[in-house]
């Protein structure tokens, strides 16, 4: 039984080296962007090392088929176990390359990792030509084909052993068998922590293509069109006609005349927005809400400004961060910090005050890596950012960190 652990071992190992192939075939090409964004040595090996966690992840993914293949054949000998261990391995080279390959292709114009709106393009192969030379069509078709051919020769050679069993212990076949789906699936969520794994874990950079280098293509791409397919329904929208459509919203743009009312003395002060989780307008009397829970904010009324009409755009964190930040409503289903594919797309309020010579922080008490606020965090380009294992750990803490 022996036999079986160590092949487990050394086909991961093979995994996670062909993970680190495909970061650094991305480097490679892109070297000269890099450096040229001023990104250091040790920055740019950081994306090996922040990797991992996403890579062990996909991982756990990958040798699904192959656990499941030395169950069985820790009971029964079969040649046929080898066979369809290199198809599968052969099929997963070959797709990862074409991953690998299509991620080289648009980034230089994208500036996004391979998403499922890349490949809905494929539906019209005629415009993917189109919008590539064909040398650089024919160089990424060469490196996909010799890629999958080459890694698939050092599997064969150097990493799959053929499995025969003369002496079979079914104590230890059955409980590899029970144990294995539960290994894992606790790796493929990153462990037992109660938010499970997402792809801001690899975030570690103010250079957002190392960012991009350390997030596994594989698990990205994966994520990115599960998380699409929520949001593909046609029923979910009613569209009207644009002639009904564009004098509502022209009525609702129109200014007569600049309404802004200056009530500041300082026209560059220091800005403190403190975000609290289910603060409603039910907690403030003036709102109609019961009296007496929250008397120093009645106080905090008297002393500023109280809007009155100011309306929540989300039920989720994620949806308000995004909403006050960028200005972008809740969608439907979920949310825009799950598609970093579009951030390169938003307007960020942090920015534009780093912009009139602010120096910017952002404190959260919990963990970023819920509704992928990491990432999304990382794209307002705050100056510092502070989380949960950023505070002092005699501070009281829930299941979710440090209260509000």
């Amino acid at each position: 039984m022996k036999q079986i652990l160590l092949n487990i071992l050394k086909i991961a190992i093979y995994w996670l080296l062909f993970f680190a192939f495909m970061r650094l075939v991305f480097i490679i090409f892109y070297w000269g962007k890099i450096r040229a964004g001023g990104a250091g040595l040790g920055d740019i090996l950081g994306a090996f090392v922040h990797g991992i966690p996403l890579d062990i992840a996909t991982l756990c993914y990958v040798m699904l088929i192959p656990c499941l293949i030395f169950a069985i054949n820790a009971f029964v000998n079969s040649h046929v176990f080898k066979v369809i261990h290199i198809v599968y391995t052969g099929i997963l080279l070959l797709t990862f390359g074409f991953i690998l390959g299509g991620e080289l292709g648009i980034y230089e114009e994208w500036q996004t990792k391979l998403s499922y709106k890349a490949l809905v393009y494929l539906k019209n192969p005629s415009e993917v030509m189109n919008s590539t030379s064909t040398g650089s069509f024919l160089l990424l078709l060469f490196l996909v084909l010799f890629t999958a051919a080459a890694w698939l020769h050092i599997f064969h050679r150097l990493f799959y052993k053929d499995i025969v069993i003369k002496k079979r212990n079914y104590l230890f076949a059955g409980i590899f068998t029970l144990i294995f789906p539960w290994v894992l699936f606790a790796g493929a969520r990153g462990g037992v922590q109660p938010i499970p794994i997402g792809i801001a874990d690899s975030y570690y950079s103010k250079h957002q293509i190392l960012n991009d280098v350390a997030v596994n293509s594989i698990y990205n791409l994966g994520v990115n069109c599960w998380k699409s397919s929520l949001t593909i329904d046609d029923k979910q929208f009613v569209f009207y006609p644009e002639q009904e459509t564009k004098p509502v919203l022209d009525s609702l743009f129109y200014v007569e005349k600049d309404t802004t009312i200056h009530v500041l003395t300082n026209q560059k002060p220091n800005i403190v927005i403190i975000l609290l989780e289910s603060w409603s307008g039910d907690m403030i009397a003036s709102l109609g809400g019961d009296e007496g829970i929250t008397p120093q904010f009645a106080q905090l009324e008297k002393e500023g400004l109280m809007f009155t009409r100011f309306y929540a755009n989300g039920n989720r964190s994620q949806e308000g961060i995004a909403a006050l930040f960028s200005s972008f409503p809740p969608i439907l289903h979920s949310t825009i910090t799950s598609f970093p594919d579009k951030y390169n797309s938003l307007s960020y309020f942090p920015i534009d005050l780093k912009k009139q010579g602010y120096h910017t922080e952002f404190i959260f008490g919990g963990d970023l890596n819920y509704g992928n606020l990491l990432s999304y965090i990382y794209h307002n380009q705050f100056d510092k950012i502070l989380t949960e294992k950023d505070f002092d750990k005699s501070i009281k803490r829930g299941k979710l960190g440090v209260h509000d």
